[in-house]
C-alpha cells in the first residue's frame, strides 16, 4: 500500500471502508493512535475538563452542588 493510501485510510472513514479486508489487515497502525471513541468514552468527556458549573455562590462540579458563602474563583 502506498503511503498516501495509508494516510487516507487514517484520515477518510469512507475510503477506509472501501477497503478489502486483506488491505485493512495491512494498514499500519495510525501513529496518532486510536481514531474513533466509544460512547462511554465520549460520555466522560466535558470539553477537555472537569464539568464544572459557577452560578452565583454555587458550585457544581460532576453533578455535585457544593455551597460557599463567599464568590468562587475558576481555575480557568
Amino acid at each position: 500500500m502506498k503511503t498516501l493510501d495509508i494516510i487516507r485510510a487514517w484520515k477518510d472513514p469512507s475510503y477506509r471502508q472501501s477497503l478489502t479486508a486483506t488491505e485493512l489487515a495491512s494498514l499500519p497502525a495510525n501513529p496518532a493512535g486510536q481514531i474513533e471513541l466509544s460512547d462511554a468514552e465520549l460520555d466522560s468527556v466535558a470539553g477537555g475538563r472537569d464539568r464544572t458549573y459557577i452560578s452565583n455562590n454555587t458550585c457544581t462540579i460532576n453533578d455535585n452542588i457544593c455551597c460557599c458563602s463567599g464568590p468562587l474563583c475558576a481555575p480557568w
